[in-house]
This record gives structure tokens, C-alpha cells and sequence, in this order.
């Protein structure tokens, strides 16, 4: 039978060194486990395709403003990978413009998440993730 303990592999892109380790934070504290990585650009998060496969990965939080490449620039590359729609892209920012939402769906993504601040209950992520890994299981149990 399958490990259902197996962890969700997460991989956040964004250049806020803060807004990783917040977010990271927030993983060690849900009830579902997860392997976080914080990457600091888009072409981090290519390197580590090309190195470790899109398999690797089961959920990628795409921050929308970055330097050189925003996220919906990455998302754009993304979307051309093999295997890349079994990956959960969930792209995230502080803006709370509507326009920026149904950008990242019309661009293909999975969703869009408003980043919590340090002070913010970070509820909707870890919904997020355990709804997430619930879905994973069925795979799981397969494999087993």
C-alpha cells in the first residue's frame, strides 16, 4: 500500500527572499506534508526542470511581479513542457486587482492566491495544499 504521508513537492517562484521563507514557514505548519523550495526566478525554476524533471513537482506558486521575467512570462514558458498538466501553477501576488486573476487563468493557470502578510492568518494556503494533496492520493493508492 502506498505512503499516504507522501509529501506534496512544492517549488515557489519569487524574488522576495521574505515571501519565500514566510511561505515556507507556512508549509511546516499544515497538517499536510510538504517539500518546499524556494526558487528566486524563472530561470531557477527552468534549471530545475532540466535537472530533476516537471515530475518532480506537484504544485509551482508563481509570484506575477518579478525583474526580467514576471510570472506570467514563466507561466507562458511552462505551459510548452511535457507533463505539465499534472502541475498545479498557482500564480500569486499582492494585488487584489480582478484583472490580474483572470489574466492567470486565461494564461493557463490553475488559480490565483493573494500572498498573506506576515501578520495574516495563511488559512487559504494551507486549504490549498490539503485540498492538493487530497487529490494526489487516488494516484497514490494506484501506485501501491
Amino acid at each position: 500500500m502506498a505512503d499516504l504521508s507522501t509529501p506534496l513537492r512544492v517549488v515557489m517562484i519569487d524574488d522576495d527572499p521574505d515571501d519565500i521563507f514566510l511561505t515556507k514557514i507556512i508549509c511546516k505548519r499544515s497538517a499536510v506534508p510538504i517539500e518546499f523550495k524556494g526558487l528566486n526566478s524563472g530561470r531557477a525554476l527552468y534549471e530545475r526542470i532540466k535537472n530533476s524533471g516537471i515530475g518532480s513537482i506537484d504544485v509551482i506558486l508563481l509570484d506575477v511581479n518579478m525583474p526580467i521575467e514576471n510570472g506570467y512570462e514563466v507561466l507562458k514558458k511552462l505551459l510548452v513542457y511535457p507533463g505539465i498538466e499534472d502541475v498545479k501553477i498557482i500564480m500569486f501576488s499582492t494585488s487584489r486587482r480582478s484583472h490580474d486573476k483572470q489574466l492567470a487563468i486565461e494564461l493557463g493557470g490553475d488559480g490565483f492566491i493573494e500572498k498573506p502578510s506576515q501578520g495574516e492568518e495563511s488559512e487559504e494556503f494551507i486549504n490549498m495544499f490539503a485540498a492538493y494533496h487530497k487529490q494526489k492520493q487516488p494516484e497514490l493508492l494506484a501506485a501501491g
